[in-house]
């Protein structure tokens, strides 16, 4: 995205550039079960955490609440009220998945529970962009609504299990680490050419506004679209990249016993 103060326009009202397109084929089945959204979107922010660094501004958008969810759940070990919410949908299968993510969010931030006070800008960064991204920040947590954005403390070491229970409500489709967001957005919003969905009521054509706005509903319309092309392609062009049913992993499922049950 366009982060330059010189600019007369929004960053958020600006079309976003795709500048690297990284694909992955997905196994047809992990363990007992057969690959579904959330084990698609959590391979994706494993990729973009190790593609990212973290001394950059990052937005990570996800059209997968559960995937959002294991995010909070990797800050958040002790809250109850995070897995009660993940039981409901992640099925076992999901663990080898959710383990490589945690490995991932380690890799940033190796310690979750001493929240994230070394996540500091990179010096090449410049102080003119580092205001834009935090006016950016601001501006999408007004379209988004109050109190639906939750931020880690990067000051306190330790959270209480009380305050780890209430972090995460019903509402919440964001976390903020810094200068890092993870948002949850739903797909889809955009014509496959990146075109404003309309709908007929009472014979008239309205528009249909994408949420939370044009700019990142585009940015993730380039993401649908091009792992959906690429995929089609490879698959015709190569189908020997078709993989084949993946048993469930032994050893992720004892990391995550030991990590988070134990």
């Amino acid at each position: 995205m366009h982060l330059d103060t010189s600019l007369t326009e929004h960053p958020l009202s600006i079309p976003p550039k795709p500048v690297l397109l990284r694909n992955h084929i997905l196994a047809k089945t992990y363990g007992t079960a057969h690959t579904d959204n959330n084990m698609g979107e959590s391979q994706a922010l494993t990729m973009s955490l190790n593609t990212s660094p973290l001394q950059a501004p990052v937005i990570f958008l996800l059209d997968s609440k559960v995937v959002l969810l294991q995010v909070f759940l990797y800050f958040h070990p002790q809250s109850q009220t995070i897995r009660h919410h993940l039981l409901k949908h992640m099925h076992t299968t999901s663990i080898h998945h959710y383990s490589e993510l945690s490995q991932a969010l380690q890799q940033h931030w190796p310690d979750p529970t001493s929240r994230p006070a070394q996540a500091t800008y990179s010096d090449q960064i410049p102080i003119s962009v580092q205001t834009q991204f935090e006016d950016l920040l601001t501006t999408l947590a007004q379209q988004i609504g109050n109190n639906t954005i939750a931020t880690l403390n990067q000051d306190s070491a330790t959270t209480p299990e009380e305050t780890q229970d209430s972090t995460y409500t019903n509402s919440t489709i964001g976390l903020r680490i810094g200068h890092h967001l993870f948002l949850h957005i739903h797909s889809h919003q955009l014509t496959n050419f990146g075109r404003i969905r309309t709908k007929t009521i009472d014979g008239v054509q309205v528009k249909i506004t994408p949420r939370p706005n044009l700019a990142l509903a585009l940015a993730n319309t380039w993401a649908d679209r091009a792992a959906s092309r690429m995929a089609q392609t490879l698959l015709e062009a190569l189908p020997h990249f078709l993989l084949a049913d993946i048993s469930h992993p032994p050893m992720q499922t004892l990391q995550y016993i030991f990590q988070h049950r134990a």
